[in-house]
């Protein structure tokens, strides 16, 4: 039986943590969910990145769940799991463990005692090792990516692209962009995060009464301006996050 403390096993320790919402889907999609449940009478210890870490990874988080991405993922996942229990009073600079996925982490340490595992900060201050009816969990600023060929189609296949460059490459919006680029409106990264409800080529050419050409046209760029900012929206909605009779403030 597991020689952990601890009222919940690690997936319950994640949910009632609160940092590891994209995490908890990975692990369901994949399947890892059952493995790590108390129901195996295994004990791992893992090192779970938070939410703010997948983010860091700059991929379509959707993406990574398809299914032909779940092999990608998977192992992703696993390069965050060691098998046993391993307690932050014992860890020592250089020491190496060999993950679930088969490839070895370095654990470091430096004089003031912080620790980090490959590249990742074992964020003790925010959530010291939190014992597990089956192991043990650590919270980790970064997630961590295992030097394997499929890992790197993976993420090279969700890479995420900042806004302007995603409306570029669906290439149904070439008068759209035309039109914002018209009136000095920027999507690309440093200039904030918005959600766009952008109008296709074929919704733009049916306008009545509207002519494409009008769009970059100096004495139309006011009501230009106003009407594309209506079909913007600061900040990132998600698909999953929007309901019936939700209210959104637009640009306009």
């Amino acid at each position: 039986a597991p020689n952990a403390i601890g009222s919940l096993d690690i997936p319950n320790t994640l949910i009632d943590a609160g940092f590891f919402t994209i995490l908890i889907k990975a692990l369901n999609a994949t399947g890892l969910i059952e493995t790590l449940s108390e129901q195996q009478n295994d004990v791992f210890t893992i090192f779970a990145p938070s939410d703010d870490a997948f983010t860091k990874l700059e991929v379509n988080l959707n993406c990574l769940l398809r299914e032909d991405n779940l092999d990608g993922l998977r192992e992703i996942l696993e390069f965050h799991v060691v098998p046993g229990l391993i307690i932050s009073t014992n860890f020592v600079n250089g020491q190496s463990f060999t993950t679930m996925n088969g490839d070895r982490v370095t654990i470091s340490v430096d004089d003031n005692g912080n620790a980090q595992i490959e590249n990742a900060r074992i964020n003790l201050e925010v959530m010291p090792g939190v014992e597990a009816l089956n192991g043990i969990v650590y919270l980790v600023d970064d997630a961590l990516i295992p030097p394997d060929d499929t890992v790197a189609a993976t993420i090279s296949t969700c890479q995420m692209l900042d806004l302007n460059s995603s409306l570029v490459s669906a290439t149904y919006f070439t008068e759209f962009l035309d039109a914002t680029d018209a009136i000095g409106m920027d999507f690309s990264e440093p200039n904030g995060i918005y959600t766009v409800f952008a109008l296709g080529s074929d919704t733009i050419e049916s306008l009545p009464d509207f002519p494409v050409r009008c769009l970059s046209r100096d004495e139309f760029s006011f009501a230009v301006e106003q009407m594309l900012n209506y079909h913007v929206v600061t900040g990132q909605i998600l698909l999953t996050e929007f309901y019936n009779g939700q209210v959104l403030e637009t640009l306009a």
